[in-house]
């Protein structure tokens, strides 16, 4: 009895999934749809706070963007401002690593770090009744790192680490091909750090990397959250207001790459078991207006599990497990 009620089970689950497809319900009326509103303030050093109210879950998010991240890195130190990032969360003057996360697991949440090209960012996610202390933290972490020479070493062993497993990977190399073709010597081009910049990486370029972007008019507050955003002014005036502007300089950007005609790169990899593909060209800026068309676009086309490409070359033809396609916007330049 048991044996044949579990074998009836795919039958059943084939008859509804062949019902479905043959019988798809009407799309519905569409449903109104408001963003909450936004509050924006610049506090006299420059510091731009920006503030929205979410009552939904009773957390908050609070990330702090410096506008400097890859494409501020000395050609030769590809990865100073990703080490920067993680170094600055590892003490400051007023509180020791350990008293940092401490602090966090008792608000609830963590302290993380994200570099692209353009940016660098501090971001933590915590209840909401805490969204001033965090606020405070925060502002104490990018305004007073002690940058201790003990936690660099550990963060650049880690690093290579790191280098060594991407230099095993063929979507890695695949990429870092695929970028270096298309930006040449744009910094656009730069992915990662290397063996031979991890080396040139010290405390004192650290620290002068810091003192040179991480600046408030070189920087925005992002908090979003169940907070009142009145509260949200006055706890970041009141953090962030000691911070001192200065004069971060903007990476200077060749003349974009442009690409005629096809070309073809092999990047051999030895007794490799995959290989990875990368097909593409540059494309818009993320400022460019036609931006939300042309990821619409992308959507359709491979940027989502039930995109064309995936339906076509995974499920159809079943060449591979992960096919896809990206649209990726930066400051001067980007790539699809």
């Amino acid at each position: 009895m048991n044996l044949r009620f579990i074998a009836s089970i795919p039958a059943l689950l084939l008859f509804a999934t062949t019902t479905s497809a043959q019988e798809r319900p009407a799309v519905g009326p569409e449903r109104p749809f408001q963003l909450s509103p936004r509050i924006e303030r610049t506090l006299p050093n420059g510091l731009r706070v920006v503030a929205t109210k979410q009552t939904v879950v009773p957390k908050v998010t609070v990330t702090l963007t410096i506008l400097s991240g890859y494409a501020s890195d000395p050609t030769d130190l590809t990865g100073l401002a990703a080490l920067t990032a993680d170094v600055v969360q590892e003490g400051t003057k007023n509180r020791t690593s350990k008293e940092l996360r401490r602090e966090l697991f008792g608000m609830g949440g963590s302290l993380s770090a994200a570099v692209s090209q353009d940016y660098s960012s501090l971001t933590a996610r915590v209840l909401s009744e805490y969204a001033t202390k965090l606020i405070d933290l925060i502002a104490d972490v990018a305004m007073n790192p002690t940058l201790p020479p003990d936690e660099i070493a550990i963060l650049k062993q880690q690093q290579m680490q790191s280098v060594a497993q991407n230099e095993a990977s063929p979507q890695f190399l695949s990429n870092r091909m695929f970028r270096k073709a298309l930006f040449g010597d744009h910094p656009y081009a730069r992915t990662s750090a290397t063996e031979a910049s991890l080396h040139e990486i010290d405390r004192a370029k650290i620290e002068r990397f810091h003192r040179t972007y991480y600046r408030p008019n070189n920087a925005f507050l992002l908090v979003v959250g169940a907070v009142e955003p009145d509260a949200v002014m006055a706890a970041a005036e009141k953090a962030f207001g000691a911070w001192t502007r200065g004069d971060a300089p903007k990476p200077v950007f060749p003349s974009s790459a442009t690409i005629a005609g096809r070309r073809l790169y092999f990047v051999q990899r030895p007794n490799s078991v995959q290989s990875s593909i990368s097909l593409g060209n540059v494309a818009i800026k993320r400022s460019d207006p036609r931006w939300y068309e042309l990821s619409l676009a992308n959507t359709l086309f491979g940027g989502a599990f039930n995109s064309r490409i995936v339906r076509n070359i995974r499920e159809e033809k079943g060449y591979t497990y992960s096919p896809g396609s990206v649209l990726t916007g930066f400051a001067d330049a980007g790539f699809c």
